[in-house]
Order: structure tokens, then sequence, then C-alpha cells
């Protein structure tokens, strides 16, 4: 019988309006869970979004904005903490590069956790490459 691995997954805030990170959240979730993956046990440990700013100035695009800084630097920060206090997990996967600075936060706290983190943008691994390229011919 295989032991269970405990799974914590961070997910994009729903908010921020990346389908395409949502969908990579949906589809591994649903895979991890349908099998034949039974030995590991996936949460979500992505806090709830908090419209701050947006609550007070509806239609304004500083207050979204200032509202996802908060949220990826500070909320999200603080629920993963929380939620790596209350309950273990072997292995953290981070859905999405972008949120990447939780990285240095996790291994700080909970050296002994292995993180993940996948980016599934190959522009952003391209225009790296291009710019390792150009440096080598300089």
């Amino acid at each position: 019988m295989k032991k269970s691995i405990c799974l914590g997954v961070v997910t994009d805030f729903p908010e921020e309006r990346w389908e395409s990170m949502d969908l990579v959240a949906e589809m591994t979730l649903m895979h991890l869970r349908q099998g034949p993956y039974e030995h590991i046990l996936a949460d979500v440990i992505t806090p709830p979004y908090r419209k701050i700013f947006q609550s007070i100035f509806r239609q304004r695009k500083w207050a979204w904005n200032l509202d996802r800084l908060i949220n990826r630097r500070i909320i999200l920060r603080q629920g993963v903490l929380r939620s790596l206090k209350v309950k273990h997990y072997d292995v953290i996967y981070i859905v999405d590069h972008s949120y990447a600075h939780l990285l240095n936060i996790i291994k700080k706290k909970f050296p002994e956790i292995p993180v993940v983190i996948m980016c599934h943008d190959l522009d952003a691994v391209s225009v790296l490459h291009l710019r390792r390229k150009r440096r080598r011919r300089g």
C-alpha cells in the first residue's frame, strides 16, 4: 500500500481573471482527485481574495490594481503560511510562476517542504532565452 502524499496547491485568485491559469489549476486538481493518483491528497491552500479598495472605489482601475497587489503580496502569503501551520503538507505546488515570490517565504518558515513552481507561459521562457543569446554575441 502506498503512503499518501499531502499536496498543498497554490492557485491564482479567480478574481484576477487569468482563465488559462484557472484552467491549469482546475485540470490539475481534477486529474489528481480522479486517479489513478488516489495516494495524492490535493488541497487548495489559496486564501479568499479580499476586495479592500474595490469595495469603496468600485470602478477605479487603480483600486483593482492596489487590491491585486495587496492580495498577491500580503493576503496570499499570510493565508498560505496559516495553512502550513495548521496542516502538514509533503509538497507545495504553485500553479503559476507569477506567485513564485512565495518560494522564499515558504522555504524560510518551512525549509523541509519541497516547493514546485510551474511556468506555463512560453513567451516568458523565450524572452529569457533571447536575452542570453544576445549577451553571448556581444
